[in-house]
């Protein structure tokens, strides 16, 4: 599959957190993380996706935990307009929940248009109306 990124998330019917998969590959690099995170902050992340342009900081989120004092990064994604012609960098990060020597970095380009299908396919999953959402790379 070319490059791309795969968000799932397991609701929790008892509670407000649910499992956040991803999984993404980018120029032949791959991994995948999943994390406990509270349905409304990835609602939140979602409606910022609809921004044209980006602003020019990107948009970035992370989800993860504090351990020994520590913030420990789990899921990281950042969105950057990468030209003025509709591109946008798509960086990751993703680590091992269990395992933090489990751990890759990488990013590759993705079209506005895919970010607006990739937008409306996460309202979709949070919805409970489809199973994942991907964005595209190009």
């Amino acid at each position: 599959m070319a490059d791309h990124l795969i968000l799932a998330y397991d609701h929790d019917p008892t509670d407000d957190f649910g499992w956040l998969r991803v999984s993404a590959e980018g120029k032949g690099f791959a991994a995948k993380a999943g994390f406990w995170v509270q349905w409304q902050d990835v609602v939140d992340w979602t409606a910022k996706l609809d921004t044209y342009p980006l602003p020019p900081d990107g948009i970035e989120q992370d989800w993860g935990f504090v351990q020994d004092g520590t913030y420990r990064k789990v899921i990281s994604i950042g969105l950057k307009r990468s030209t003025r012609t509709g591109r946008v960098t798509v960086t990751l990060e993703l680590t091992d929940y269990h395992d933090p020597s489990y751990h890759a970095e990488f990013s590759f380009e993705a079209a506005y248009s895919n970010l607006a299908d990739f937008k409306k396919e996460v309202e979709q999953v949070m919805a409970q109306t489809r199973e994942r959402a991907t964005l595209l790379g190009l």
